[in-house]
């Protein structure tokens, strides 16, 4: 059970790749909006690519054939550590019934589950938040506080004299972890950022990171690659890619982050982002911070 978690899975991907230091973050990968791998294309969301991408620019503007090159160096092995450190692939005890604790997938979860052997089609999948690869709204929550944290493994609470524990350490590297976040600021507050809007969040001063999220749930062919690729909005309902989102703000100073998903929604950058960017302004506003005073027209 779950969702795609699509490019917000990206973030334990680069995590990954800079405490292993697969990939320097300065190198530059040349995306053409496809990879061969064997005898099958790779495509990136962008169809005539993105040219060269440093790891920043490629969290940024979500350029998946840069993943793609940094999967093939690093294995989903290594991630699946990154990614349970973020929250995925858990469940919560809060007093929710029915939770999944989603799939982080690699060779040894794919031998057990499926009994066949993992492809390089698989990470490359994987890298994107794509194929095996499903989280839940809540462990995406998760995500957010933690990168928002950048220290500890917060955990959520619904009931109110809950006893609390300090959470463990991430274990993820300080430097590493800004140089995530800044990617992520980049997301909402830069030009070419997948989430960028001008005005923001509608607060003077305050900035939000994030990261956007198109879930796709169904094949797309060569013909119709060929051909043009329909519209989401001319698809069933049901074929409609997923908008995720995920979020916190403010950016140097987090105090509420947040996920948001939009069954069959399309991109994350067009429902989900504006969702959340509403709910984290209104957020800040009720709680009294300093200069939450709306823009004309913000809201």
């Amino acid at each position: 059970g779950g969702y795609p978690p699509a490019s917000t899975f990206k973030i334990p991907v680069m995590l990954a790749a800079l405490g292993h230091r697969v990939i320097d973050p300065n190198e530059q990968v040349l995306c053409t909006g496809k990879v061969r791998v064997g005898n099958r294309d790779f495509h990136c969301w962008k169809r005539h690519g993105h040219g060269l991408m440093n790891m920043h620019d490629a969290l940024k503007q979500s350029c998946d054939v840069y993943f793609y090159e940094v999967i093939q160096r690093l294995g989903m092995e290594k991630v699946k550590p990154y990614a349970q450190a973020l929250g995925l692939g858990q469940t919560y005890k809060i007093g929710l019934r029915g939770q999944v604790s989603g799939v982080i997938p690699d060779a040894a979860w794919k031998k057990h589950r499926l009994g066949t052997g993992w492809r390089t089609g698989d990470a490359l999948n994987a890298a994107i938040g794509q194929g095996f690869v499903l989280a839940t709204p809540l462990q995406l929550a998760v995500m957010a506080t933690r990168l928002a944290n950048g220290v500890r493994k917060t955990s959520p609470l619904l009931i109110i004299g809950d006893k609390i524990t300090p959470a463990p350490p991430l274990g993820i590297a300080p430097e590493d972890m800004k140089f995530v976040r800044t990617a992520m600021r980049a997301v909402c507050e830069e030009p070419h950022g997948t989430a960028y809007k001008p005005g923001g969040l509608g607060l003077p001063g305050v900035e939000m990171a994030g990261k956007t999220g198109t879930g796709q749930v169904r094949g797309i062919s060569k013909a119709e690659r060929l051909a043009g690729i329909i519209k989401n909005n001319e698809l069933p309902w049901k074929l409609r890619d997923h908008s995720v989102f995920i979020g916190f703000a403010p950016y140097d100073e987090p105090r509420f982050a947040a996920s948001v998903l939009v069954e069959h929604g399309g991109s994350g950058a067009d429902k989900a982002a504006n969702i959340c960017r509403k709910i984290l302004g209104e957020a800040l506003i009720r709680d009294g911070y300093v200069g939450a005073t709306p823009k004309a027209g913000g809201k």
